[in-house]
């Protein structure tokens, strides 16, 4: 295990801490956002996969601002958890993150849905000055 140590850049900064039975803290902090999304996610993907760890806990408390390149890096990282058989939670979200993280229905965003909507059969569209019918198998 090694002892608590940062990780900083101008927009954003990471506490981490480390657990003797596997569990990792990582205490961000600053805004999540398009203009560093990459290098957050490139930064934490980095020290977790040199890790074996069995929990990752991000406490979101000093996250002052996150958007939805943010909202992707939480993802990223709970998919990362995943692939290394981890627990993942989220703690300590403010009520601006908690409202982008709920709009963007961040537990559910890993689920395998079709976006795809099968049409009825014999349905006339129209498109312009054209009208298309739509009939299975013909």
């Amino acid at each position: 295990m090694d002892g608590p140590y940062s990780l900083r850049s101008e927009l954003w900064n990471c506490e981490v801490s480390e657990s003797d039975a596997g569990g990792m803290v990582l205490h961000l902090a600053g805004k999540m956002e398009a203009g560093n999304s990459a290098a957050i996610l490139k930064t934490l993907d980095h020290i977790l996969r040199k890790r074996s760890i069995t929990s990752l806990v991000l406490d979101l408390e000093g996250v002052s601002y996150l958007d939805d390149f943010g909202a992707l890096v939480l993802l990223e990282l709970k998919h990362l958890a995943a692939k290394l058989h981890a627990d993942f939670s989220l703690v300590n979200a403010k009520d601006s993150v908690s409202r982008i993280l709920t709009i963007l229905k961040f537990e559910s965003l890993d689920e395998k849905t079709s976006f795809t909507k099968k049409r009825p059969p014999n349905v006339f569209l129209r498109l312009g000055d054209a009208a298309l019918r739509h009939s299975p198998g013909v």
